[in-house]
């Protein structure tokens, strides 16, 4: 979602590995403990890149897009090798690394559309994200309201979208991410 926003707005400057990978239960459930687990691992060192992104996709894509094991699923590599789509995500993993660890000022974009999302875990991904660069910022945009994340760090900048998960995909197009979109263009 994010990314595609960003690229019609010509602003998306890189693709990272968990752009486009979701959560099976994209609505009610989050990928963020695994983002979480996956970067604090190799930042960790220890484990290279290819092993984290097999766990990550799994060596059994059901349907061609389904983790079974950790329940990601990962829409734009349908019907693709498992060999290329295990490349891909290492070139995105490395890309990511080097930039959250290159000292660069980095904006860095969550989003979840109706899930209770962990303070304690948002917490834990803007300290690993900012770490090298304190001027970087991670804008969360969430569809179910979290007040307190406002004071968790000043580098977070929370933006409520509210999202009725009623309507599921008809609300991402008709509502949240025209909204998405608009803030976007406020701020470039």
């Amino acid at each position: 979602m994010t990314a595609a926003i960003l690229r019609d707005l010509n602003i998306r400057k890189f693709s990272y590995p968990f752009d486009w990978c979701s959560s099976n239960s994209q609505l009610y459930d989050t990928n963020l403990d695994i983002i979480v687990d996956i970067i604090k691992r190799r930042l960790k060192g220890g484990e290279n890149d290819r092993d984290l992104m097999v766990e990550m996709i799994g060596s059994n894509l059901e349907n061609g897009e389904l983790n079974k094991e950790n329940n990601l699923i990962f829409p734009g590599d349908k019907n693709q090798a498992l060999n290329e789509v295990y490349d891909k995500y290492i070139r995105r993993f490395e890309r990511m690394i080097e930039h959250i660890t290159s000292r660069e000022k980095c904006l860095y974009i969550f989003v979840n559309r109706y899930a209770d999302i962990s303070d304690t875990k948002i917490k834990e991904l803007s300290d690993m994200l900012l770490e090298y660069n304190s001027e970087s910022k991670l804008i969360l945009f969430l569809g179910k309201e979290h007040k307190h994340f406002n004071d968790i760090s000043k580098s977070i900048i929370y933006k409520y979208i509210p999202y009725d998960p009623t309507q599921f995909y008809e609300y991402d197009y008709s509502h949240f991410r025209p909204a998405m979109t608009e803030y976007f263009k406020s701020i470039c």
